[in-house]
């Protein structure tokens, strides 16, 4: 059974907003690993 606030927030988010997500984790992912040392790609 669906949150109907969770619902209400997330009904309007585009692709091009779930990729912008996708994308900022990641480069905070990296910032991370780059502050720690590990430079994975």
């Amino acid at each position: 059974m669906r949150n109907d606030a969770d619902y209400d927030l997330a009904k309007d988010i585009t692709e091009d907003d779930a990729l912008d997500a996708i994308i900022n984790a990641k480069q905070v992912i990296n910032m991370i690993r780059e502050s720690n040392g590990d430079m994975r790609p």
